[in-house]
């Protein structure tokens, strides 16, 4: 479902993200779209861990995310 989400609603350039659009990672296989957040402004979005963290801050720019960005999509205007 994160892979045919990635594709609705309207592409948004890194640049240009807005509080509510949505960002794509990948996290173990460069070539899926497999891990998605909402970003929330400053470089942060949130999303959903596990069932131990159900949802978590997470920071763009991280070691970890930042080589996996995908893109981000926006479903409003």
């Amino acid at each position: 479902y994160t892979s045919e989400q990635s594709k609705m609603g309207t592409e948004v350039e890194k640049e240009d993200l807005q509080p509510g659009d949505v960002v794509f990672f990948w996290t173990s296989n460069p070539d899926a779209v497999e891990y998605q957040g909402i970003y929330i402004g400053d470089g942060k979005f949130v999303a959903a861990r596990n069932p131990e963290n159900p949802t978590s801050l997470m920071n763009m720019d991280s070691d970890y995310f930042a080589p996996r960005y995908i893109s981000a999509r926006r479903y409003f205007e």
